[in-house]
Order: structure tokens, then sequence, then C-alpha cells
């Protein structure tokens, strides 16, 4: 899979941009707030109608304009498709492929994106909210019932968590009610999830010994009450049931939901050490690269071909034998990278990337 040509106009800083990509690697440089990330993050809502750092989509729109148009030409299993989304200062957005209009949740069948930016260099030490989205959306991109599961999930929650808040008459009756179908879907989440892991944990250990070197044993294991309490994936919604109503009291006093797959997290262990606590900067680094480019294998290793890579900053961030050995690992995907210098250009042959400049929102392709 890759994009071979994008059209986009009005979007953030960016106006009447029209180019063609590499199929390799392609090599955005410029210097600070000239709409290098504005231009991954154009590329990245074509795979998804989401923004990675914009929950308003109308805020993608430059502000002196009515309308933000995207348009990219999207070549897999040898067929071209044409993805186009319009969002308007009205709230309106509109997604066509081909010319038919179509919803959000279809894209992922056409084009899929998987960006890399500082802030994921720092999923292994951070929060858990950042882990738990990370698995959201990975899972979301091979998988449409968890993407419905996720979201239905945490629309029964919204409403769960008002009836505590507001504790009306009847409130425990209508919570038992709740109940059944957020253990259902948690249930169902919890599974996939785990299963996920799983499957990342066949692929990562390769991974990370490259990108690092040597030979640390890394190793993943995922963190709920449901599974401390039952290891068996088969009786997780009686035993999410069972949680919920343990949990009354305290969720009666704090007026919100305090258990559930909304609290769990993942864990990441280097040589049977917790990495978020004894890693050191680049073993926690290392383990980051290994989780996003397991993504990429799964991906592949579902739909037959593999996501575009949207490489965000990302390379300043890294020494310079990680650089080379990441670079290198993606030699068959097409990649994009944002840097304030071309000299990233050094690890390519000339036939392998394009460049281009970007300033003030204007894009040129530079000879190499």
């Amino acid at each position: 899979m890759y994009i071979q040509e994008v059209f986009i106009k009005h979007f953030r800083n960016l106006s009447d941009i029209d180019l063609l990509f590499h199929r390799q690697y392609n090599i955005i440089h410029g210097q600070n707030a000239q709409g290098k990330t504005n231009l991954v993050e154009a590329l990245y809502y074509l795979s998804c109608a989401k923004s990675h750092r914009e929950n308003a989509f109308v805020n993608l729109i430059h502000y002196e304009k009515e309308f933000a148009l995207i348009r990219g030409v999207i070549h897999k299993h040898n067929i071209n498709s044409k993805i186009e989304i319009l969002l308007e200062k009205n709230g309106k957005r509109k997604i066509t492929i081909d010319e038919n209009n179509t919803s959000a949740s279809m894209l992922y069948d056409e084009f899929a994106a998987v960006i890399f930016y500082p802030d994921d260099l720092r999923i292994i030490k951070d929060g858990p909210e950042k882990r738990r989205r990370y698995l959201d959306v990975s899972i979301s991109k091979i998988n449409k019932n968890y993407k419905k599961a996720l979201r239905e999930y945490y629309r029964l929650l919204k409403h769960r968590n008002y009836l505590l808040l507001e504790q009306k008459k009847g409130y425990e009756e209508l919570l038992e009610i709740f109940d059944e179908q957020v253990a259902l879907f948690g249930a169902y989440i919890t599974k996939k999830r785990v299963q996920y892991l799983a499957e990342i944990q066949q692929n990562i250990q390769k991974i990370h010994n490259e990108i690092a070197g040597g030979n640390e044993q890394i190793s993943i294991r995922y963190q709920s009450v449901v599974l401390e309490k039952n290891t068996n994936t088969e009786e997780l919604e009686q035993c999410y049931k069972m949680l919920l109503k343990e949990h009354f009291k305290e969720d009666s006093y704090r007026k919100i939901t305090t258990q559930g797959i909304h609290k769990d997290d993942f864990h990441v262990f280097i040589n049977g050490r917790f990495a978020k606590q004894f890693g050191s900067q680049g073993q926690q680094k290392t383990a980051a690269i290994a989780l996003k480019l397991s993504e990429i294998e799964l991906y592949e290793a579902h739909n037959g071909t593999r996501p575009i890579v949207l490489l965000d900053d990302v390379l300043s961030e890294l020494d310079e034998q990680r650089q080379t050995r990441l670079l290198q690992m993606l030699y068959k995907t097409q990649v994009f990278i944002t840097a304030t210098a071309d000299e990233v250009k050094k690890e390519f042959h000339k036939t392998e990337y394009a460049l281009f400049h970007i300033q003030e929102g204007k894009v040129n392709q530079t000879v190499q």
C-alpha cells in the first residue's frame, strides 16, 4: 500500500498543495512552524478521519477559510482508489471513496497509516491512558467489530456514570440493566486486547533485538482487575458483572465507575524488570519503537499489505544507530519523514527517496 499523490487545500496553514510521492521514502524538511507536522497530520487524517492532536475537526480548517479539503490517490493490491474528505466550518464533514459517499469507519478498508511522533517514545513511562489508546487504535485498524464495541462500551459507560452522578430514585435497578451490557462489551474488549498483545509478543522480540543491536529479553503483560480474579477469558463476562456489583458502594460514593476496561493497562518488561520503573531512557525508547513496528507487522499479517508510516520529528529523538536501524527496517514500507534539515537523505540511495521543502505552508519538491 502507498499513497501516490495528494491534494490539500486550506488544511491548517497548507493551501493548494499538490504532490506526487515516492513509493519508499519521502523526506519533508524545513524550519520549525512551517507546516511539516500539518502535512503529516493531513495524510493521517486521510486514513481515519481523525487527528492525532486535535479532536474538533473544524479547528483543522484555516482560520480565514470556510472549508478544508484533502484528496489522495491510494494504491493497494494493484488497484487505485481516490479518497476525499471535505471539512466545513459549519460542522459538516463529507467523506467519499471513488466519489461514493461513505463513513469514516470504511476508510480503514482502503488506507491505513501508522503515525509515530515524539510523544510515542514515552509510551512506556507515561500513564496508562496512552497505552490504552495505543491498543485501541492499533486493534481498530484490523478489527471493525472492536471499534464498534469500544464505541458502545464508552456510550454505556457515559450513561452509567450519569446514573451514579444523579442517583435518582430507582437508579440501582437501572444500573443492573446497564451492567449487563457493560460487562458484555467489556469482556469482548478485554479478550481482543489480550489476543492482540499475544500476537505482538510473537514479533516484538526479533524487532527489539534488531533495533537495540543486542539480546535483551522483552515481554508484555496485560493488567486487568478482572484477569487477576479469573484468567479464563471465557468467563470474563460473568466476572465483570461480579466486579461491578462488588464496587457498587464505592462507585455510588465516588459517583463514577471505578472499574472496567477504561482503567486497564499493559506493562513492558526488559530482562524481567519493569521497564517503566527500571528501564533506562534508551531501553524505553527502543521498546516504544518495537511496539510501533510490531503494529505494522500485525497489520500486514491481517491485511496482506503494509500501512504507510509517518515519522514526525522522531529521528531527532534517536541516536544515529537507532535512526539507521529504524529506517532499514522500514525499507518495504512507504515512509514520510519530517526533519528541520535534509541530512537524513544520506541514509538512502538517490533512487529510494523524494525530497520536499516546506516554508510557510508551501511545499516544493527539491532536487536531490
